[in-house]
Order: C-alpha cells, then structure tokens, then sequence
C-alpha cells in the first residue's frame, strides 16, 4: 500500500525499551483486519489499538474511536525498530485504511468525471459550479485526513520521545 508520509524517531534506548513503551500504549489485537474490513474498532482506554510483532520489532497501529463505531478516517501507522550503534530508530509509515483510500479515490474521479462534463459546457456557471465541486469535496476531504495525520504524528511524538 502507498505510504502518505514517513517519520523516524533516533532515541538513545536499546530496542527492547522502546518496544515495551508500546507494550504499555497499545491495546493489543490479533489482527487489523477486522477494524479494517468493517469500519469499526474496540473501545479501550489506551491511545492505540494495534498487533505487535516482539520478535521482529514491527507493529501496526490505529487510533480507536472513542464516542462513535465507525471510522471515517482510516489511517494505519507501520512501524520497525531497528538497532543502531548508539541506541535504537524507530521508522514510521502513515498508510490510509480501505475505506478512507476507496472513498478518497471515488471522490478525486467523480472530480474528473465532473471536469470532463464541464468542459463540453460553454456556460459560465457551470464552470462555477465545477470549481466549487472540486474544492469542496475532494478538498476539504483531504484537508481534514492531513489533519488527522498531523494529530496522529503529535500522539507519535509523545510515545516515541526521549524521555529525559
């Protein structure tokens, strides 16, 4: 799956630390295909729910939804600790959920769909009514996903920190 945006984190603690900070954080799942496939997510009281992987150091996270089942905004962090000379790095991929990536794709070639109409068009208001269809729906979509992912990296930021 494509990556939308990636982070590493250079901490100073062996990698057995680091992995048991997630220990601690996440909200423990056999799988992600469940909250995947069917939009929704446990509730907990931690800030992730995700499958942890001890021996090779990989995880996958997602945020839970706290108020409401359904996720609108599927967004999947994969991550790998690996050992360095003078500590551990954590490597950080941001990866959209299947639905926030098939609804995203439906709006971005409805947008199409709509600008090839409007071209056809010789009338000035349809050209309007195009433009405010492309920055609306498509836009304002993907305003509020770079949003969540900027909350989700503060989160991250929090977790991954040195702690001094």
């Amino acid at each position: 799956m494509i990556s939308f945006r990636e982070l590493s984190y250079e901490l100073a603690e062996p990698s057995s630390n680091v992995f048991t900070r997630l220990n601690w954080a996440v909200e423990k799942m056999d799988s992600l295909f469940e909250p995947l496939a069917s939009g929704t997510n446990r509730e907990t009281s931690k800030d992730w729910i995700g499958v942890l992987n001890n021996e090779s150091k990989s995880f996958a996270l997602m945020t839970p939804r706290k108020f409401f089942g359904f996720v609108p905004f599927q967004i999947i962090v994969r991550g790998q600790i690996n050992k360095t000379s003078n500590g551990s790095r954590v490597d950080l991929k941001f990866r959209l959920g299947w639905y926030t990536l098939i609804l995203l794709g439906m709006m971005y070639l409805a947008c199409a769909f709509v600008i090839g109409l409007t071209i056809g068009s010789e009338k000035l208001e349809d050209y309007i009514y195009m433009l405010l269809w492309v920055l609306v729906f498509p836009g304002l979509w993907t305003f509020l996903i770079h949003r969540r992912m900027n909350k989700m990296e503060a989160q991250l930021d929090f977790l991954f920190a040195e702690k001094e």
